[in-house]
């Protein structure tokens, strides 16, 4: 397994020290988040602060299998118990918390959109003008 923090992987193997290090640096500006990973694609992850508090999110495998946490502001302590858990294989963490799988969205870029209007757009103009093309 490995940690990232702020989108940089640690160098150093994980433990319990420094999950619970990890968790304490998070300042909740910009980008502020902890993954801890299994591989690209299976890992947990909380973004936040002490101060306000944690989101978590998890996902096994697959974009399909993600899931985030229902719990808001989730304590610090929490957090730790949590990448504990995970880090040690335990399901303990999966159980202490609500889990709601996150619906899958098109990502659809405007370009796209605004492409495909113009062309409706200019197909239904060459529609109206055919006739009067055509009596010429």
């Amino acid at each position: 397994m490995y940690l990232e923090v702020n989108g940089s992987v640690l160098d150093e193997p994980v433990s319990n020290e420094l999950i619970e290090n990890a968790v304490y640096s998070l300042t909740g500006d910009g980008d502020s988040f902890l993954i801890l990973s299994d591989d690209e694609m299976t890992y947990i992850q909380a973004s936040g602060d002490a101060r306000r508090g944690f989101t978590l999110e998890y996902q096994d495998g697959s974009l399909e299998q993600h899931y985030y946490c229902t719990d808001t502001d989730i304590p610090a302590g929490k957090v730790i118990d949590a990448f504990r858990s995970y880090f040690a294989q335990e399901d303990d963490w999966k159980n202490k918390h609500l889990w709601q799988r996150e619906e899958q969205t098109a990502n659809v870029s405007p370009g796209i959109v605004r492409r495909a209007v113009v062309i409706i757009i200019l197909a239904i103009l060459v529609l109206i003008a055919w006739p009067f093309i055509n009596a010429s």
